[in-house]
């Protein structure tokens, strides 16, 4: 049909749109592809190229004056002969794309204002794009250091149990120990002066000088 043939064209047909759409319905065709293209948004590895050919496509088709001479190159049939068939596509699509790339250039350097603004346009969304990916990095490397961090604790913990069992048996017998001796007085020593002392569990020396000879 008549449709198909005029979809047929290269940026046309990146959009969905027919060669007689109005610039409103490029605009949504763009934004629905744009959300399913995005690169934040679709992990595919062809993404990332199929959402640059979109925005290019809307580069031109959005720009009336752009627009105009691509049509103008591209020709009242849309691109595609009814003879050339299926296998003249990948040529029609190199065509198409060589037509919006002198249509570009034509763009910018008779309108220079629009070439800075279209510029920092693509250098606010590469900055955007690069935010992004940082913030992401950074929240990524932190849960993976909590996620290290854990493991650790876990793995060491089965080691650490048991030791610090040890410990404190060990202390409690030394003190049971110290206990059953006898009387506190024989546990008072005293030095060459006369001054009493007190060793405990750990062998330590407590001065008494209420026991003082």
């Amino acid at each position: 049909s008549s449709d198909l043939k005029t979809m047929s064209g290269g940026l046309y047909r990146v959009l969905g749109v027919s060669k007689s759409a109005s610039k409103d319905t490029i605009r949504l065709a763009y934004l629905r592809l744009a959300k399913q293209l995005h690169p934040d948004v679709n992990k595919a590895p062809g993404a990332p190229q199929e959402f640059q050919k979109v925005r290019d496509a809307y580069e031109v088709l959005s720009d009336e004056k752009k627009r105009r001479e691509y049509d103008r190159q591209l020709g009242p049939d849309g691109g595609s002969s009814g003879s050339s068939g299926r296998s003249s596509a990948g040529a029609q699509t190199t065509s198409s794309w060589a037509m919006y790339d002198e249509a570009r250039r034509a763009g910018a350097s008779s309108d220079p204002r629009e070439a800075m603004r279209r510029a920092r346009q693509q250098q606010e969304y590469e900055n955007l794009r690069a935010r992004a990916h940082a913030y992401q990095n950074a929240s990524f490397n932190q849960g993976r250091y909590q996620q290290s961090m854990l493991e650790s604790l876990f793995k060491f913990f089965p080691l650490i149990v048991p030791v610090w069992m040890v410990v404190v048996l060990v202390g409690l017998h030394r003190r049971s120990k110290a206990v059953e001796q006898g009387h506190p007085a024989d546990m008072v020593t005293y030095d060459q002066t006369g001054r009493a002392y007190a060793k405990d569990a750990y062998g330590r020396l407590h001065r008494l000088p209420d026991f003082d000879r």
